[in-house]
């Protein structure tokens, strides 16, 4: 590896991070997937979205930038990018690169892209010669599960300015000046460790003058690990030259991890003379890849939760739904309350997978018209009734508060979380503040781009806990951060909470100082006037049948099971199938089907093709979708599809009855 090209690599630390990103981004276009992933965050409504700022941030940087999937077409390229590999403009796009560029083949830009696609490490050309208009550039392609990103710039002139400076490394001093305009710190020290040599960009890196470093020893005075510089110093002096990573700091004493490339200097008779060290600061770019890294954690994450998501509200919807079934004529005290138990364990089963999902994915739920200061008064009487009696509780809103469009279950479980926090804040005790406020948030007030401006219900919890420094409150929402020991804690509380209230389209704020106490403020956007939202605790209506034939599809034997013996038993003429291609037999052979309740996730032929499937002989009759994961299918596809309504599992029994009835009076 040239001994100058990969410090001038991680300069480019900004651009390569938005490549890596815009990777991402460009992937999940393609696949057509929801935003909303935990750690990703969701777009609040009216800001634009992050893919197109995105977009734009590429199309102004200077480098080159593109994206091939792993087809090897071209998804996406920057104009710097077709200018450089075209000069013709758009015709790369979506056209197999080595079909373009066949004289690319067998290269070693191909290669390293065909080591990328194969790995999942980065590759890095620190000096490549593009024939075709005759300059070098340096590329770093990064693997992701949708293809690879390039990176490229032009290093033509470092490259020409670097052979001339190690051409002439025993005149340094006579080049400072071009030395000075480097874009990397370069140091040089002689062989008793004296800093002889501190460019201008090693002293705006540092925070040292070249007068208060020269003469200091740089082992004393930048190095974090005294030992890693020990020995990488004998293998310069053994080997000439020496290049990798190194963790430094500053002279505030803040850490800095910067990539180094190191040369011995010797004289006109061979002798070793002086060591250049040329370090390129890379801190930033490790911080947004440790992030990034967390992302992809967290996406795959979400993925297994889905599928577990599913399975499990399989597991749980025949145990909700058998209930009133069991409870048909008993007395027996005994049964009755092993039924209780039965039933209270099946749903707080049924909460736990929504909490992973919401964490994992910001599914949502329903959404109905909450009444803010019932809701605090609800928590309230909660921690009245479980927090030691040293934790007072107090509750304060403004008389006129104004609603808000939510899931209550999940808006309930922030503030319960938060005030866990709170209470956890102050072993000894101490008064936790529940308040509540009309806000208008304008364009001033706006901290986070992100966030509309508007009507807003600002719900505080406040606690005379111990505080937190700067440091922690950066990370608090982070997966899996905890302050707390091993096994008190698992970190995903705070997690859980912000994707709850970005799901909401609101936004969250802490304000926290050690020995102060905290304050978490949740900002939830005020429901319109005239909102259609229904209200919680509706009625449930009538539900009974009247001998209309519902068809049930479901590969679970025993929820299509319980579903028909449910339907059968309110007056519904129900006929099964275990799968697609049953159905859509059935369908053929009955022309009275009134109804059609199906699952969307099947092996073999899946909800959207069943549905399509039962149509072609049944093409008006509507459609309910089921699912134990609700972004199995889209909001998009379902409205493509015709269907009338959407029926999460797990359901209970009385959430089927309603629904069923609802489509097919027309009201649903």
């Amino acid at each position: 590896m040239p001994d100058v090209a990969l410090g001038l690599v991680a300069g480019l630390a900004i651009g390569l991070a938005l490549g890596v990103l815009a990777a991402v981004v460009v992937g999940r276009a393609r696949r057509g997937s929801d935003a909303g992933t935990a750690g990703e965050g969701t777009t609040a409504p009216g800001a634009p979205p992050p893919e197109s700022r995105l977009a734009a941030t590429l199309e102004r940087i200077s480098d080159a930038f593109y994206t091939v999937d792993r087809d090897w077409c071209v998804t996406y390229a920057n104009r710097q990018a077709l200018a450089i590999l075209t000069g013709r403009g758009q015709d790369v796009l979506g056209r197999n690169f080595w079909h373009s560029f066949p004289h690319l083949v067998d290269t070693p830009l191909y290669h390293a892209f065909h080591a990328a696609m194969a790995g999942d490490e980065p590759v890095v050309l620190d000096e490549w010669w593009f024939r075709p208009i005759d300059r070098w550039f340096t590329l770093r392609v990064h693997p992701s599960d949708h293809g690879l990103s390039v990176y490229f710039r032009d290093v033509t002139r470092e490259r020409s300015d670097r052979l001339a400076l190690q051409s002439h490394g025993a005149k340094l001093s006579e080049q400072a000046e071009l030395l000075d305009k480097a874009s990397d710190a370069i140091i040089v020290s002689d062989l008793d460790d004296r800093i002889t040599y501190f460019n201008r960009r090693a002293e705006l890196l540092y925070g040292w003058t070249a007068r208060e470093a020269i003469g200091q020893s740089s082992r004393a005075l930048l190095h974090e690990d005294v030992d890693v510089y020990d020995d990488v110093r004998a293998t310069v002096q053994l080997e000439g030259e020496w290049a990798g990573e190194l963790h430094q700091h500053d002279s505030a004493g803040e850490a800095i991890v910067v990539e180094s490339s190191w040369t011995l200097v010797r004289d006109d008779d061979g002798e070793p003379r002086s060591i250049m060290v040329i370090n390129a600061d890379v801190t930033e770019r490790r911080a947004f890849e440790q992030h990034l890294a967390r992302v992809q954690r967290m996406e795959s994450i979400g993925e297994l939760a889905g599928g577990i998501a599913h399975d499990l509200n399989n597991v749980l919807t025949p145990v909700m739904m058998a209930e009133p079934i069991l409870r048909r004529g008993e007395t027996d005290p005994v049964k009755l309350k092993v039924i209780d138990l039965m039933a209270g364990s099946a749903r707080r089963g049924a909460d736990i997978v929504g909490q992973i999902l919401t964490f994992a994915r910001g599914v949502e739920g329903e959404r109905v018209t909450v009444d803010v200061d019932e809701l605090l008064a609800e928590v309230q009487r909660f921690a009245d009734e479980t927090f030691l009696k040293s934790v007072r509780t107090t509750r304060d809103a403004d008389p006129d508060l104004w609603p808000v469009v939510g899931d209550p279950t999940q808006l309930h479980q922030v503030l319960l979380n938060l005030c866990v926090n709170a209470r956890d804040a102050m072993p000894s005790g101490g008064q936790l503040s529940l308040s509540a406020a009309n806000v208008v948030v304008d364009a001033q007030a706006v901290r986070n781009s992100d966030v509309a401006t508007g009507r807003y219900v600002r719900l505080a919890v406040k606690d005379e806990g111990s505080g937190m420094p700067p440091d922690v409150v950066q990370r608090i929402f982070e997966p899996f951060f905890t302050t707390k020991g091993q096994g008190q804690g698992t970190g995903l509380g705070l997690s859980v909470t912000a994707g709850i209230v970005r799901s909401h389209g609101g936004f969250i704020e802490v304000d926290s100082r050690p020995g102060e106490g905290t304050t978490f403020e949740v900002h939830l956007p005020a429901a319109p006037d005239g909102s259609a939202a229904q209200a919680a605790g509706a009625g449930e209506g009538e539900v009974a049948g009247g001998g209309e034939v519902v068809l049930v599809v479901d590969d679970e034997e025993v929820i299509r099971t319980t579903v028909a013996v449910t339907l059968e038993g309110e007056g519904y003429d129900v006929l099964v199938a275990g799968g697609g291609a049953e159905a859509a037999e059935l369908a053929s052979q009955r022309e009275d089907v009134a109804v059609v309740v199906t699952d969307m996730m099947m092996p073999g032929m899946d909800g959207a093709a069943t549905i399509r499937a039962i149509r072609e002989h049944l093409d008006d009759v509507p459609v309910i979708a089921s699912s134990g994961v609700q972004t199995a299918i889209s909001r998009a596809e379902l409205d493509d599809l015709d269907v009338q309504a959407v029926l999460p599992k797990p359901f209970t029994t009385a959430r089927l009855l309603r629904t069923v009835r609802e489509v097919l009076d027309g009201t649903g």
